[in-house]
């Protein structure tokens, strides 16, 4: 899936021996891998199983969800706050069934929006500054 969002001139660098080096093509790819994530919801998933089974810490599926409402604020400037906090309770996952243990990140989701609800106007002043 990551290797499909590489484009063909990073390929054609890569292939030819360009001199761009390593880190800028690690960190193109990353920021695509996460791109994927913010609009994939298969994606989201495996994220989300991976947080709860290999880090064992729900406080990492919190960080996640934060994470991504803040990605969501900043990348849809045209939108409300509350239009962008609308849109992500309706798109996140808030149920997985891993091992066959019922996860519900309902409540996760709940503390996540009211905190950046409560502090919307600061939230939205940090997450869409021009750089």
């Amino acid at each position: 899936m990551i290797s499909s969002a590489i484009d063909s001139v990073t390929i054609n660098a890569i292939v030819h021996g360009s001199g761009i080096g390593v880190g800028p093509i690690i960190s193109y790819v990353e920021r695509k891998a996460h791109d994927i994530s913010r609009k994939n919801k298969t994606f989201q998933v495996l994220e989300l199983k991976f947080l709860v089974k290999c880090k064992g810490d729900l406080s990492y599926v919190r960080a996640w969800y934060l994470h991504h409402l803040l990605d969501y604020l900043e990348g849809a400037p045209s939108l409300s706050g509350e239009e962008v906090i609308r849109r992500f309770k309706e798109r996140m996952p808030i149920e997985l069934v891993i091992d066959g243990q019922r996860f519900d990140f309902s409540q996760i989701i709940a503390d996540i929006v009211s905190f950046v609800h409560k502090n919307l106007e600061e939230v939205l002043r940090d997450v869409r500054k021009s750089p």
